[in-house]
């Protein structure tokens, strides 16, 4: 809204705009999508992999303006950053080697860790095996063990860092999502209970207590102005 604002762009008056929200719930994904399209909007803005890949389903016609997706190109949704072609163009948050880093940072620190489960949702991080053969290519250099732990619920969050934390040096990296964000209060907790180091992509999860984070800062890209050289 800021962004818009700074463009004389205001809802209410000369914009009307219409809000979804799936909150990382997979079922609304596609209910929101076929919703939004059906007012017949003249531009379509949406976060997030899942998002993308639902509205991609069901037009090839209307713009959609993607935010904080990693590895557009890898995932399909456009033919090259510099020329996005089709009906998709908008903003990258990670590129898959950004997961190295954060592999690195964690054995980094004192006692570094050993064994580091991948936290994600498959069913909302359709990226997760293209930043999970860059995290296992960079683990066998740093002589790391790094399991994946596909989690659904807090549930199931809280039994894998209780596992994870009756290994010797365990620790976590947080892939960069929205079930991990929507989940964070529950991921910071147990995180603390199990007294197990974890490394996140957003700096807002160390704001609220936790260890360490690298990365962008997600806010920046739904305010920022799309060059309109790189626009389909």
């Amino acid at each position: 809204m800021q962004g818009l604002g700074a463009l004389n762009w205001h809802d209410g008056g000369n914009l009307h705009i219409d809000w979804r929200w799936a909150g990382g719930d997979p079922v609304l994904y596609e209910r929101y999508a076929a919703e939004l399209i059906a007012l017949d909007p003249e531009v379509l803005v949406a976060w997030g992999s899942p998002n993308v890949a639902a509205l991609r389903r069901q037009t090839s016609t209307i713009p959609i303006v993607i935010v904080n997706v990693t590895d557009p190109v890898g995932q399909g949704f456009v033919q090259s950053l510099a020329r996005p072609g089709g009906n998709i163009t908008g903003f990258t948050d990670y590129d898959p080697p950004m997961a190295g880093k954060w592999l690195g940072m964690l054995t980094q620190i004192i006692p570094p860790v050993a064994r580091m489960a991948v936290l994600f949702n498959p069913a909302t991080a359709p990226f997760a095996g293209m930043m999970a053969r860059v995290i296992e290519k960079s683990a066998s250099s740093l002589a790391v063990a790094v399991p994946a732990a596909p989690c659904r619920d807090d549930a199931e969050i809280e039994a894998m860092m209780a596992g994870l934390a009756r290994e010797e040096r365990g620790g976590l990296l947080i892939l960069p999502k929205n079930f991990n964000i929507v989940h964070r209060d529950a991921i910071i907790t147990f995180a603390a209970r199990y007294r197990l180091p974890a490394a996140y992509p957003y700096r807002f999860f160390t704001e609220i207590g936790e260890l360490m984070s690298y990365g962008i800062e997600p806010t920046d890209l739904f305010g920022a102005r799309l060059p309109m050289s790189i626009a389909s």
